[in-house]
């Protein structure tokens, strides 16, 4: 039994060799693979955001835990501000493949990763019902409306306006306001869940609009272009779901006797 799924420049290879499961991955994958843990790995074929970690980095050099602790925390938007604040680097760049709970056989034009998806609406939802109503004359906050609504609805970050007082390499910028721990705890927290906010979030939203706003809105145009142009749909043979299993991974030397 066999099968292959070639995601250039990555190619996996499944078989079965004395009721063993075997799998060989060439290609970029490997260089993604390598800095990853086993439950990471696992986790990320259950169906996890491909950015998923136990922890990562913000571009401001703070080492924080990622959002998502179960798959009901994938469609919320902690992870979506996470995305916003991680610094660019080899070993958090997002896996080329992904799994997501509920993808369609063939998905119509760029409606795959639709859990993903969901989550950037969530966003959207959450400042529109939740914070806005508390800050009804801030730019950024309708800014923010009005970029995640083009992200959502077009699927794509080319073309998006960019109002208020966004620019695109805030992660770049001396001046831009930064986030402390506590602030990008707080915002990862509260985009998890979806109620009113307390006087206590309102007060603490207040101090940090514009890099909270900034952080979910870069975070919602990184997850809509790595679904449009570079993320690919891992869809596993029959029987290779169930991660209770072992699967060997086969290197490119060693030659199997398949007798």
């Amino acid at each position: 039994m066999g099968g292959r799924l070639v995601a250039e420049p990555t190619r996996i290879e499944f078989w079965t060799w004395r009721e063993i499961k075997m799998c060989h991955i060439q290609g970029k994958m490997q260089l993604f693979r390598k800095d990853l843990k086993k439950h990471e790995l696992e986790r990320l074929l259950d169906g996890y955001p491909p950015w998923y970690r136990d922890s990562f980095k913000t571009w401001t050099g703070l080492t924080l835990q990622f959002p998502v602790m179960s798959m009901d925390d994938v469609p919320r938007g902690g992870w979506i501000a996470a995305v916003g604040m991680m610094a660019l680097s080899n070993s958090q760049t997002p896996l080329p493949l992904y799994r997501c709970a509920a993808e369609p056989n063939e998905p119509e034009f760029r409606s795959n990763g639709e859990v993903f998806r969901r989550a950037i609406k969530r966003c959207l939802d959450h400042i529109t019902r939740n914070i806005h109503p508390h800050f009804p004359n801030d730019v950024n906050v309708k800014a923010a409306m009005t970029m995640l609504a083009y992200l959502y609805t077009e699927k794509t970050g080319s073309g998006m306006p960019r109002p208020g007082e966004f620019i695109e390499t805030h992660t770049e910028s001396e001046t831009f306001p930064k986030l402390n721990a506590s602030q990008c705890k707080f915002l990862m927290e509260n985009f998890n869940t979806y109620k009113p906010l307390s006087d206590v979030e309102v007060d603490k939203f207040r101090a940090i609009l514009l890099p909270a706003m900034a952080a979910v809105v870069q975070g919602a145009n990184e997850v809509v272009e790595y679904l449009k142009s570079v993320g690919v749909y891992l869809k596993l043979p029959d029987g290779w779901s169930d991660f209770d299993g072992e699967v060997y991974l086969n290197d490119c030397t060693t030659q199997l006797p398949y007798t």
